[in-house]
Parts: structure tokens; C-alpha cells; sequence
């Protein structure tokens, strides 16, 4: 296993990095208990964020932070 890198609440999303980069995922994530996952494909994804600058730039802030800081446990 992996280091444990972060806790996710309700509405947190992941996997941001490899879409808005086009590579690899950099962490794998584990539920602690029940959840609702909603996927969304690359090219849906890419829709989303041209038609609405707002949310890119703030998944690039979310991006940015998350590199920033990669092995701490929120």
C-alpha cells in the first residue's frame, strides 16, 4: 500500500491532475465506508471546463495546491 496521502469529504473530487495534464493518475483512492462515485469521461470533462473558465480555474487552483503539498493528510 501506498502513503496515505489525504481525506476526502462529501462533493471533494479526484483525479483532476491526470485530466487537466493529459497523464497518469498520481494517487489511488480507497473508501472508508459507502459512498456515491460519479465518473466522468476525459472529453465530457474537456466540455465542461471550456464551457465554464470559472470551474477550470478553479480545478487548476485545486490542482496546483494538491501538487504542492503531495504527502499531506488533510
Amino acid at each position: 500500500t501506498g502513503a496515505h496521502i489525504a481525506n476526502l469529504g462529501e462533493g471533494a473530487v479526484f483525479g483532476e491532475i491526470a485530466l487537466i495534464e493529459d497523464g497518469p493518475r498520481t494517487a489511488t483512492v480507497l473508501a472508508k465506508s459507502y459512498c456515491d462515485l460519479y465518473a466522468l469521461p476525459k472529453q465530457e470533462f474537456n466540455q465542461i471546463v471550456e464551457a465554464y473558465p470559472d470551474f477550470k480555474n478553479h480545478l487548476h487552483a485545486v490542482m496546483i495546491d494538491r501538487k504542492s503539498k503531495p504527502h499531506i493528510v488533510d
